[in-house]
């Protein structure tokens, strides 16, 4: 069978195969390039929501970490202590911008420091009302 082309060029059927890989060659490569296209803004969006996920665990100012810093201070936690430690303190704060610890990462000072912060006023009024925040406090001997 032999066809006739836009020029008017007889076309055989090793020409009209050749034309038919060609094809399946270019389809196959434009769906490649979709599922890279699809995975890379998939990362991406993953990416934003991971971050915006975890954008509120710690308190972003400096002036409620250093209220939180003054309460530990002047409770004197560190002067009982043998060793330099790293506590990570789960707090929110509620309406009345008092501060609710919610848990510590080391038994052995979480009584002494929900004892220390519960429902201290905290002045600055720039941390979110109940959002949970993570705060890593050193207490240094």
């Amino acid at each position: 069978m032999q066809l006739i082309n836009h020029s008017g060029v007889f076309l055989s059927n090793y020409t009209l195969q050749h034309y038919n890989l060609k094809e399946q060659h270019l389809t196959r490569l434009k769906i490649k390039i979709m599922r890279i296209t699809k995975s890379i803004l998939f990362t991406a969006l993953f990416a934003l929501v991971l971050g915006t996920a975890t954008a509120g665990t710690n308190p972003t100012t400096n002036t409620a970490r250093n209220e939180i810093k003054t309460f530990i201070q002047k409770a004197k936690i560190a002067d009982s202590l043998e060793k330099d430690v790293t506590v990570h303190v789960t707090f929110m704060v509620n309406a009345k911008n008092e501060i609710i610890v919610m848990s510590t990462d080391k038994d052995n000072l979480d009584t002494r420091i929900k004892s220390t912060l519960n429902y201290k006023k905290l002045k600055s009024s720039d941390i979110k009302v109940n959002t949970k925040y993570t705060l890593p406090v050193v207490l240094k001997r």
